[in-house]
């Protein structure tokens, strides 16, 4: 686990480090160290933290440089048994104390800083998992939502957390339901089953999601419309609030935003106005004015209050933030869209100001980020280290951490998974819809990579895959039996060298029977032949079992394994009997006598 520098670094890079300063002539350059003292806490063996150096240089009272020195010190630590340090400023816990990890620049400047490691020889980790509540979701009408919300822990190390937004949110079938970046899915038109899947870095969860669309394809209930917030105050002329009118204006489906669709009225204008979107702007007039919200129809509405206080010394305050505050990226060329809010005025609430603000970067050598335009807060890795992203319009500025925890040149490895892990069918006939995931080029998003694969069964004849990843069982094992085959999929990459991912899954056919099957009882069969006609008949001790005559030629009995028969003739009149054939043990010149193990046929001859 690599732990982000925390707020010290503020201060380094703002020209306060903790530093031995060198001055020679007019040029001061000092080193520093971030994380700064006391702050970095490791809690297990194993457990590591990345340290960044950095130097500053001044010429006179020239411009302040500063530059990531951190591959180029000699780093060490004050007692290797407590915790280690690489090249590279990485440190490793191994064992419980306290020590002081140094650089030392080859100028000589040196810079520490204090490590404690709380616990010794304990592991503390367990293996990384993602898990997605709630598991199971049922929605019965197009556009309703359900939240997904994704938790864990992506290290092993620590508590569960909330991973909803940090995990990529994917639908194994986009026309039933769709899932957008927090979690959040939407029916579509068409009833069915789909997979909600959150991923990251090769960790996967899946929910299942079915859709039962209506005949009507809504759900009926009672129109309604709300604005929020029911009532506000407001201080000085200008000031804005904005209401948001939600509810459904059918009674049909879930609650929708309806506030570009409603119509605004104030009551009283001189007291505040309101525009057709709901933002509601002070007048120069203190009072009270209710604001109401009408439906398009006219038949339904809805209202708050809005209370105008003016006061002679009210002004408003400027604001200005950027999300996210702090992040962490892993290799050169990956980017984050960073984004400020506030109000460059003071007056109204909080806007999208990304576009209107000026965005730079400390240390252009760890990342650079679009200053204005269209894709302007668009930060991207450039080099290994931490930087401060600024946003500024005029006096009004606010500033965010962007740390790159590792100096690769390369993206990160392509990814492929298919989903589910394993498939277990019952007889045959069964069929599952298998999905493939991941990034064939190891940056960016995950993406439903299911029909670009070729698929590969290693058994077609216990289970085959469609091109489009759908699995078909083929065999119908015997009580007791079960037959396996893997199922691969294969993409190239498009790394280069002509590379290829491949994953595959396990597939098993288990029987479907729970007993084992009875054995059919054997068939005792007498045929007749000859020129004339007779009668035979068999007798278990005094029980018919056969009667085969009456111009029949052929007859056939099923009997218990072991049981005796006596077979006798009787020839018609004008007929004589002439002789037994087949397997039985002949008794007389009448009758014979067989056991009846298994399928057996006995002939009689009349002439």
């Amino acid at each position: 686990m690599t732990l982000r520098p925390r707020a010290s670094l503020l201060l380094v890079l703002l020209g306060l480090p903790l530093a031995l300063s060198l001055a020679a002539c007019n040029k001061v350059r000092t080193l520093s160290i971030v994380p700064s003292p006391g702050i970095e806490v490791l809690t297990a063996a194993g457990q590591t933290a990345q340290y960044t150096a950095y130097a500053q240089e001044q010429m006179g009272s020239g411009p302040l440089t500063t530059a990531n020195v951190t591959n180029s010190v000699a780093w060490s630590t004050s007692n290797p048994n407590i915790a280690t340090i690489n090249s590279s400023g990485l440190a490793t816990a191994v064992g419980a104390g306290y020590v002081e990890i140094t650089a030392v620049a080859s100028d000589g400047a040196v810079a520490s800083s204090d490590l404690t490691v709380q616990s010794a020889g304990s592991t503390a980790q367990s293996t990384p998992s993602i898990t997605i509540l709630p598991s199971t979701a049922a929605e019965t009408f197009v556009g309703e939502t359900t939240q997904f919300t994704a938790t864990g822990n992506l290290t092993g190390i620590g508590n569960s957390q909330d991973l909803t937004s940090q995990v990529q949110w994917l639908s194994s079938n986009a026309q039933v339901a769709t899932v957008n970046s927090l979690g959040l899915v939407t029916a579509g038109a068409n009833s069915g089953t789909t997979m909600i899947i959150a991923e990251y870095g090769g960790l996967t969860a899946s929910a299942t999601v079915s859709v039962t669309i209506s005949g009507t394809g809504t759900t009926t209930g009672v129109p309604s419309l709300t604005v929020t917030p029911g009532s506000s105050s407001q201080t000085f002329t200008g000031q804005t609030t904005q209401f948001v009118a939600t509810g459904n204006l059918t009674g049909n489906g879930g609650l929708q935003n309806l506030t570009n669709q409603v119509t605004w009225f104030s009551s009283n204008a001189q007291v505040a106005t309101i525009s057709a979107s709901g933002l509601a702007t002070a007048g120069t007039v203190s009072g009270t004015t209710t604001i109401v919200a009408i439906s398009p129809t006219g038949g339904l509405n809805a209202t708050a209050t809005l209370t105008v206080s003016l006061s002679a010394t009210g002004t408003p305050t400027p604001s200005l933030t950027i999300t996210p505050g702090s992040t962490t990226e892993t290799f050169t060329g990956e980017t984050t869209q960073f984004f400020a809010t506030g109000n460059l005025t003071g007056v109204g609430g909080t806007q999208d100001l990304t576009d209107q603000v000026t965005w730079s970067s400390s240390n252009t050598q760890v990342a650079t980020i679009v200053a204005n335009g269209a894709t302007a807060g668009l930060a991207t890795a450039t080099g290994f280290g931490s930087t401060l992203i600024t946003a500024q319009s005029g006096a009004v500025s606010a500033v965010a951490m962007l740390t790159v925890s590792n100096n690769q040149t390369t993206p990160q490895t392509p990814t492929l998974i298919i989903i589910p892990g394993s498939v277990t069918f019952t007889g045959r006939g069964g069929t599952s819809q298998l999905l493939a995931i991941g990034n064939l080029a190891g940056n960016g998003q995950v993406q439903n990579l299911t029909n670009t694969m070729t698929w590969i069964s290693s058994s077609p004849g216990v289970a085959s895959v469609s091109p489009t990843g759908l699995l078909t069982s083929n065999v119908d094992p015997a009580f007791g039996l079960s037959f396996s085959t893997v199922v691969t999929a294969i993409a190239p990459t498009t790394t280069g060298n002509n590379s290829v991912i491949a994953s595959t899954i396990l597939v098993t056919v288990v029987s479907q029977y729970t007993t084992t099957p009875p054995v059919p009882e054997p068939v005792l069969t007498v045929t007749l032949l000859g020129t004339q006609n007779g009668s035979v008949s068999g007798m278990n001790g005094t029980t018919q079992a056969i009667n085969c005559g009456g111009g029949g030629t052929i007859c056939s009995v099923q009997v218990a394994v072991g049981t005796p028969i006596t077979l006798t003739e009787t020839p018609n009149a004008g007929s004589t009997f002439g002789a037994w054939s087949g397997n039985c043990t002949v008794a007389s010149p009448t009758s014979c006598t067989i056991i009846v193990s298994n399928d057996v046929t006995v002939t009689a001859k009349f002439n």
